[in-house]
């Protein structure tokens, strides 16, 4: 279920992503902060900030809590980041810029190409 998301993902279909991740199979860490971060980053894109803003406080506190070994970092730095951009000025050139800065300069980071998307 999780690699159909990601499959329709890829091609647009935001609304079967979030439907076929609620068929996924989380006995592994790794597999579910993948499915949630995709799920994220649907509800962005959908313009659902509620649910987002939700589901990020949680599974900040989901990664806080688990053991993901050298992982945790990553996913910490992508759940923050995402945080940052939902909370971000965007009319404000000066706090864009510097938010583009720091997502260039932060390793590692997974989202980064989709959070530069995401400033435009």
């Amino acid at each position: 279920a999780l690699n159909l998301a990601r499959i329709a993902y890829r091609e647009g279909q935001l609304g079967n992503v979030i439907q076929l991740l609620q068929d996924a199979d989380y006995r592994d860490n790794i597999h579910h902060f993948n499915a949630r971060g995709l799920l994220l980053r649907c509800y962005y894109e959908l313009g659902e900030l509620e649910p987002m803003r939700d589901l990020l406080r949680a599974t900040l506190q989901l990664v806080r809590r688990r053991k993901a070994g050298y992982h945790q970092r990553l996913f910490l730095n992508n759940l923050q980041f995402m945080q940052r951009l939902v909370q971000l000025d965007a009319k404000d050139p000066g706090q864009v810029a510097e938010f583009r800065r720091e997502i260039q300069e932060t390793n590692p980071l997974t989202f980064r190409n989709w959070l530069l998307k995401m400033l435009g």
